[in-house]
């Protein structure tokens, strides 16, 4: 009996010891369950702490973004309106070089026609100042014309006679271009008959015959030879 008593206790105490043990262990692990649920917790407050600060910088660069966003727009259209200046600018500075390119040959074309102005206005001075030369010859040849027709002397008498081998000059023509003589065909005057002009014994000219007539000849005075102005009565000698 007193072994059964004893082994009760014995076992009570055991009991006891066992239930004190896993008190102590349940607390324990209470404790560390404790511990680890404010440490997890703390992990989710600071998470959701992370979390805002994430969600705001999102807002945040989404602000930016969007930002961003409408500059690029407005860059892209400030940049289409450039592009769009340039093709402008070069289409008109394309007009304005074939402006120019007209322009100079309008100025070409415009420098031509002046010089060419020029020319005849000079060439047409010219012959203004050849018509009293060319009056001269032209009344010179009329009135060889007139004493081939009609052999009287430009004094108003007849063409005089020239004696044999001895002829004169009846008429000169403007700076001394040609000489009418008394030298016709029935005298055996030719075409191209050179005439010796002299004044007294002196040789003032030479005269090649253009024109024969009945009773005169026009001879056309050679420049190079002439060394004294031709008068009415100078002396012609026939070349041999």
């Amino acid at each position: 009996m007193k072994v059964f008593l004893l082994a009760l206790n014995v076992l009570a105490a055991l009991l006891a010891t066992a239930a004190t043990i896993l008190f102590i262990t349940n607390r324990g692990e209470k404790l560390r369950a404790y511990a680890d649920l404010s440490r997890s917790e703390a992990q989710v407050a600071s998470l959701q702490a992370d979390r805002s600060a994430l969600k705001t910088s999102v807002a945040r660069l989404s602000q930016d973004f969007n930002a961003l966003k409408a500059r690029d727009d407005s860059l892209q259209t400030s940049f289409a309106a450039l592009k769009s200046r340039e093709a402008e600018t070069a289409s008109a500075l394309a007009q304005s070089r074939n402006m120019l390119v007209v322009k100079d040959q309008v100025i070409s074309a415009l420098n031509g026609e002046i010089v060419n102005l020029k020319q005849r206005l000079d060439d047409a001075q010219l012959r203004l100042q050849q018509i009293p030369v060319l009056q001269g010859r032209v009344d010179a040849l009329e009135q060889a014309v007139a004493l081939a027709r009609n052999p009287i002397a430009p004094d108003g008498g007849p063409v005089p006679k020239a004696a044999a081998g001895s002829y004169s000059v009846l008429a000169v023509g403007p700076d001394n271009s040609f000489v009418v003589v008394n030298y016709g065909a029935p005298q055996g005057a030719k075409p191209n008959q050179r005439l010796l002009i002299r004044r007294g014994t002196d040789l003032i000219g030479v005269a090649l015959i253009s024109d024969v007539r009945d009773q005169l000849s026009i001879g056309q005075v050679d420049p190079h030879a002439l060394r004294s102005a031709l008068h009415k009565g100078d002396s012609i000698v026939l070349a041999q």
